[in-house]
C-alpha cells in the first residue's frame, strides 16, 4: 500500500514562462490571453517571489505577552530575478523596449554609394531590397543603358542583381563580381569590349527583407512611469498564475568570445497574482541566438576609431531604471503604479594590451572616446550598442593566463550626452514588427 510520502516530484526544467510583445493599456490590468505569444526559454532556478508586508503588535505593551497577538497583511509585492538566458534577437528587442521605453522602428539600411564602375556596391544583408538605378554606357563606350534595381526576383537582391547584369544583360560588357558574404558588389569591364563602359548608382537606397525591422532604443526621458506588461508562469502542475505590471528593472548582456550573448533581466511589478491556467502553450521557438563570436567593437578617441577584434576579449553592460512601486492612501494591498528613478548603466570591457600604449593613456588622459559595438548573426539577429562619448572611469591591469589585459570600466557619470545625441543607445533586428503596443 503506497505511504504517505509517496508523491510525484516537480522538475525545475518543465516549468514555463510566457511573454508578450505589448505593453498593458491600463495598470491592474493583464493582458489577454491571446497576447501572452512568446514561450521564452529561461534558467529554470529563476523565481518569480510575490512577497508579503505586514505589520502585528510584537513591539507594543499591554497584550500581556512578549510575542505577537494580532497581525495583518498591508501589502503585496511582485519580484522576478534571476533569469538568465541566452541571448535571442527576440528577447534582446523585449529587454531593451520595456526597460528603455521606447521602440523607434525602421526598414531602412544606410544608402548605398555608387560615384563609377569602378567602385562597391554595398548592402548591410545579403538579403536587402535594393532601389534605384544603375546606368552608364555599354561595353562599346557609345550605348547608353539603365537597371532600374528593386524588381523582385531580377534586381531587388544582391544575387539577382549579379545574375541580371552577367546573364540576362551580358552584352552591356560589364562583369559583376559578389563577395562571399553576398554583401560588396565590384564591377569590371568585359574582355572584348571594344570601348570604356561607365556605371554610376542614382537614388540609391537599401531596405531590410519584407518581414525584417531594426529597432533603435534609448531611456525615455518624456516620463517617469514605467512601462507595464503581463508575463505567465508555470511553476508546478498545479501553480499557474498570471502577473499584470510587470516593469523590466534591470538588464545585463555578457558577451564573450565563444557561445552565446547571455542575458540577465529583473523584474518588478506591483504584487498583483491571478490563478490562471493558459489551455495550451505554443512550442518554444526556432531561434538564431546572438552569437558573442559575431560581435565587432571600434573603439577609439572620437573621430579617430580602430577595430578591435582580437583585443576586445570580453564586455558586461548593465542598464538599469531604479524602480519603485507606487503606493498611496486609498491604493488598496497593491502597488497602484510603478515608477522610474535616475537611468543607470555601466559598460565593463577587457582589452588585451598591446606593444604601444592606447587604452592607459586615454585613462589618465580623460580622451573622450567612441565605443561601437555591432553583433551580426544574421539578416535578422543583430545588435548595436552605442556610446559616443566615453570616458574611462577605471583602468585596471590583469592578466587571461600569460597575457596582459586591460580591464575598463564606465558608466552614467563619465559617458557624457552631446549636442542632444544620447549617452547610449542600442539596436535591435529582428522579425518583430514592434514592441510596446498596448493591449
Amino acid at each position: 500500500m503506497p505511504g504517505p510520502y509517496n508523491f510525484r516530484s516537480q522538475w525545475k526544467t518543465a516549468r514555463n514562462l510566457m511573454l508578450s510583445i505589448n505593453s498593458q493599456a491600463a495598470w491592474n490590468t493583464r493582458l489577454a490571453d491571446a497576447n501572452l505569444t512568446y514561450r521564452q526559454r529561461f534558467d529554470g532556478a529563476a523565481a518569480l517571489e510575490r512577497i508579503i508586508t505586514r505589520r502585528s503588535d510584537i513591539a507594543y505593551a499591554g497584550k500581556g505577552t512578549a510575542f505577537a497577538t494580532d497581525g495583518q497583511i498591508t501589502g503585496y509585492d511582485t519580484k522576478f530575478g534571476g533569469d538568465e538566458a541566452e541571448l535571442s534577437p527576440w528577447l534582446a528587442g523585449y529587454m531593451l523596449a520595456f526597460l528603455m521605453g521606447t521602440d523607434t522602428v525602421t526598414t531602412a539600411e544606410h544608402a548605398p554609394v555608387l560615384a563609377s564602375l569602378a567602385g562597391t556596391l554595398t548592402v548591410a544583408n545579403a538579403t536587402d531590397i535594393l532601389t534605384g538605378t544603375l546606368s552608364g554606357v555599354m561595353g562599346d563606350g557609345v550605348t547608353a543603358y539603365s537597371i532600374t534595381l528593386g524588381t523582385s526576383g531580377t534586381t531587388d537582391t544582391m544575387a539577382n542583381l549579379l545574375n541580371n547584369i552577367n546573364v540576362t544583360h551580358s552584352a552591356y560588357g560589364i562583369v559583376a563580381t559578389l563577395d562571399g558574404p553576398g554583401k560588396n558588389m565590384t564591377f569590371a569591364a568585359a574582355g572584348g569590349d571594344t570601348g570604356a563602359p561607365t556605371m554610376v548608382g542614382a537614388g540609391l537606397s537599401d531596405a531590410l527583407a519584407p518581414g525584417i525591422y531594426t529597432h533603435a532604443f534609448t531611456f525615455d526621458e518624456t516620463t517617469r512611469t514605467a512601462v507595464p506588461t503581463s508575463i505567465y508562469v508555470e511553476d508546478t502542475e498545479d501553480l499557474h498564475h498570471v502577473y499584470p505590471d510587470m516593469c523590466l528593472d534591470e538588464v545585463t548582456f555578457t558577451i564573450n568570445g565563444a557561445g552565446a550573448i547571455m542575458a540577465d533581466l529583473s523584474m518588478a511589478g506591483t504584487g498583483i497574482e491571478i490563478a490562471h491556467n493558459l489551455s495550451s502553450l505554443p512550442a518554444a521557438p526556432a531561434e538564431t541566438l546572438l552569437l558573442g563570436s559575431d560581435a565587432a567593437l571600434t573603439f577609439g578617441p572620437v573621430g579617430d576609431t580602430a577595430s578591435f577584434i582580437g583585443r576586445h576579449m570580453s564586455t558586461t553592460l548593465k542598464l538599469q531604471n531604479q524602480l519603485v512601486v507606487h503606493r498611496a492612501p486609498g491604493g488598496g494591498l497593491y502597488g497602484i503604479f510603478v515608477r522610474k528613478g535616475n537611468p543607470k548603466f555601466s559598460v565593463s570591457t577587457t582589452f588585451a594590451a598591446k606593444d604601444t600604449d592606447d587604452i592607459y593613456g586615454r585613462f589618465s588622459g580623460d580622451t573622450a572616446c567612441d565605443y561601437e559595438l555591432a553583433v551580426n548573426s544574421g539578416a535578422s539577429s543583430q545588435m548595436t550598442i552605442s556610446i559616443p562619448q566615453m570616458h574611462l572611469k577605471t583602468a585596471k591591469i590583469g592578466y587571461d593566463g600569460d597575457m596582459v589585459v586591460w580591464q575598463v570600466e564606465n558608466d552614467e557619470t563619465t559617458n557624457y550626452q552631446a549636442a542632444g545625441v544620447p549617452p547610449i543607445s542600442l539596436s535591435v533586428t529582428n522579425n518583430i514588427a514592434a514592441y510596446l503596443v498596448p493591449a
